[in-house]
């Protein structure tokens, strides 16, 4: 079974990190957000809009309830003009502010496993400002008939834990989907190629 990516912002409420801790069997996280969280939690956390009077409760809360921290395993895209362009995003978010490295790490996810649920905009908005294009979907179509589309726009099967629960679950408030499930590009590769340009990199957001 294909494993899904949390964004740390699911495990800052209690009820979306009781969640994550009943389905982290089928979940991954950034092994860069545990790992400053562990060494520095009151300054990583403070990032997150944790007061600090919160901050080691909090942090107990998401070492209790956190998945499996994300080991990579399939390699980019071998075409060049794709690549670039991922690589490309991925530098500039690494060097974005203190959770640069977190959200570097989850971008490569997206673009080799491929689906992300967070409960903030910060991911995405960081998307936008460093090069990738994002597509959004929002609730004018109602969570029913978001749910339905998401199964036609996306290529392949949707991965189980996008079901009715998750989108009952307030706090879910964006799945981030991109890379090899997405396949859009706004120019075609070979062409980008031939030109020596890198693609565009895309991913689609819905807000459940």
């Amino acid at each position: 079974m294909s494993k899904v990516m949390v964004d740390p912002s699911l495990l800052l409420s209690s009820r979306s990190s009781e969640w994550v801790r009943e389905n982290r069997s089928s979940l991954v996280i950034s092994g860069e957000f545990m790992h400053l969280v562990d060494e520095d939690p009151k300054q990583m956390l403070r990032h997150l809009g944790v007061y600090e009077a919160e901050a080691m409760r909090t942090r107990e809360r998401i070492l209790s309830s956190a998945p499996e921290p994300y080991a990579p395993r399939n390699p980019l895209p071998e075409d060049m003009s794709i690549r670039r362009g991922i690589e490309t995003v991925e530098e500039a978010l690494f060097k974005s502010g203190p959770l640069g490295a977190v959200y570097a790490e989850q971008w490569r996810f997206l673009n080799t496993e491929s689906w992300l649920l967070s409960a903030r905009r910060w991911f995405i908005d960081q998307l936008h400002k460093k090069g990738a294009v994002v597509v959004e979907q929002g609730q004018e179509m109602g969570r029913k008939a978001l749910r339905e589309y998401i199964g036609t726009v996306i290529p392949g099967p949707v991965p189980s834990q996008v079901d009715a629960a998750l989108f009952s679950l307030a706090t879910v408030k964006w799945i981030v989907v991109g890379g090899p499930t997405v396949g859009l590009a706004l120019v075609s590769a070979p062409a980008s190629a031939l030109a020596g340009i890198s693609l565009p990199p895309v991913v689609r957001a819905f807000d459940p």
